[in-house]
């Protein structure tokens, strides 16, 4: 049996199209902001079927941090952060 988890008390979604550029800042950025104002959230990147590398990018930054997850389909990425 898999352990649930309760809902974080605060999520963010951030829709992204084409933003390789500056995904990663935003990234460290928001994380920050967050860590500081409320430990137990998450953050939730919604692809809007960019054809650069910020699904790539999204994907990479959550296997580097072991309290994310990621799922991918064609229209959508997201991670969430706690």
């Amino acid at each position: 049996m898999t352990e649930q988890r309760a809902a974080p008390e605060v999520s963010v979604v951030v829709p992204i199209f084409n933003e390789e550029a500056v995904l990663p800042e935003l990234q460290q950025r928001l994380g920050q902001v967050l860590d500081a104002a409320c430990p137990d959230h998450e953050i939730i990147f919604v692809d809007d079927g960019s054809v650069d590398q910020s699904p790539a990018l999204l994907l990479a930054a959550s296997t580097r941090n072991p309290a994310s997850a990621c799922s991918a389909s064609a229209a959508t990425s997201a991670i969430k952060r706690r």
